[in-house]
């Protein structure tokens, strides 16, 4: 027992699942933003820095997520498309929601 240390190491490029869960976290950033800020008066201007901030924060998740599990060309791929996949997913969400008073 003495030669064995008493914490697992984990192996070479294994990541956490908290990681990626955070990672997810800041994907669905851009909506909660959206939510928030839905009763700003300056439509135009808020839907400009909205769609800035769902590009940019789509585009890091999709990276982080993405970091070091795959080779260079695959992992670029994959990135892309989840950065697609998040950006349409935040965009939906917040149509959907803004669309809902307009069912009742």
């Amino acid at each position: 027992m003495s030669s064995e240390s008493e914490t697992p190491e984990s192996p070479e490029g294994k990541r956490h699942p908290l990681r990626k869960v955070v990672w997810l976290f800041v994907a669905l950033m851009p909506s909660a933003v959206a939510l928030y800020s839905k009763t700003d008066s300056d439509l135009a201007g808020l839907l400009r820095r909205l769609i800035i901030i769902n590009a940019a924060f789509s585009l890091v998740a999709a990276v982080g997520l993405v970091w070091g599990i795959m080779e260079p060309v695959g992992g670029f791929f994959l990135a892309f498309f989840l950065c697609c996949f998040f950006f349409i997913l935040n965009v939906t969400v917040v149509v959907a929601v803004a669309c809902a008073p307009m069912l009742h």
